[in-house]
This record gives C-alpha cells, structure tokens and sequence, in this order.
C-alpha cells in the first residue's frame, strides 16, 4: 500500500522564523541603539541582511511541496519540484527526481495523477507516463525528450490533450 502525504508548509520552521523576525524587529535593533556597542549602523545593516534572508527561507519553506513515499528502503520525502517523470510497470511505480535517483513504490498512476494535479507542470502523456514539462528539452507531436536524456512516447490517444497543455505552459512561460 501507498501512503502519499502533501506537506504544503512546515509549519514549525515557520514558526520559528516568524518569532526571530520579530525580535529583530523590534527589541534587538533597539538595544543596539542605546547599547552604543561597536558601530551600530553596521550592525543593524547585518541585522538587515538576516533578516531578509529570513524571510526569503521563510518564503521558500512556505511555497515547499513534497510527498512522503515509503519504498524498499523505506521513508521519503521528495520535493514535488524535483519529479522529472513518473512511469508505471504493473504494480510498480518508479518516480525519477532530477538528481538521478529512481524511487520504486507499489500502486497506480492514476493516483499520482490524481496527487499532481494541481500542478500545472505535470502532464500525463501515456497510460504509463507522468512528465514534469519543467524538465522537458524538446517536445514534438509524438515523443518528449527530457534532460536527463530520456525519450517518452506520447500515445495517439493523449496528442492533442498534451499539446495543448505543452502551449498552455509555453504561454505561461513569457
């Protein structure tokens, strides 16, 4: 059996920067000031400089997808972002991430389908084939080639569907 889970944030690192932030803010920039310690304009420009770091993590924790799938070698949690393509063989269903590591789990690609749809970038191309455009080199009307030098068949069935999907993201794009 599957168990996929979204974790749309992680709440407790947002949480955590969210009350640095605030300190930053208020009370540490004020004492700094009346301590007189060092240079204080430098040290609230360092201050600064953190605390926009802070916030561009916290923007990235924030807009951070993963699934959590368990395979042979057990937990694991991708980054959605990460997914190249996800190709079905029987009861297997392998998930090739964009750092060459390949995933074997047991289920259906209807359910990945069904799990990525809210992103526009996967498009379903074949009855055993998942692809993240994002990842795409080169698409004609009957394959797709990806970067990491694969080629995948775009089935008669699916053709018009997934050129329209392929435009709506090349749009998309500009």
């Amino acid at each position: 059996m599957v168990r996929i889970v979204i974790c749309e944030s992680n709440q407790g690192y947002l949480k955590e920067i969210q009350y640095i932030l605030e300190n930053i803010r208020g009370d540490f920039k004020k004492r700094i000031l009346m301590d007189g310690c060092g240079n204080s304009s430098t040290v609230i420009k360092k201050i600064e400089k953190v605390e926009k770091s802070l916030l561009k993590t916290q923007d990235k924790i924030f807009s951070v997808n993963f699934i959590k799938i368990n395979d042979l070698e057990g937990e694991h949690f991708i980054d959605v972002e990460d997914i190249v393509f996800i190709s079905a063989d029987r009861k297997y269903i392998y998930i090739n991430t964009s750092d060459n590591k390949k995933y074997k789990v047991e289920g259906k690609l209807d359910v990945y389908e069904k799990l990525l749809e809210k992103y526009k970038v996967f498009v379903r191309v074949h009855k055993l084939y998942i692809v993240n455009f994002s990842y795409v080199k080169r698409y004609e009307n009957e394959k797709v080639y990806i970067e990491s030098n694969y080629e995948i068949d775009i089935s008669k069935k699916l053709r018009n569907e997934v050129r329209e999907r392929y435009m709506e993201l090349k749009i998309d794009d500009n």
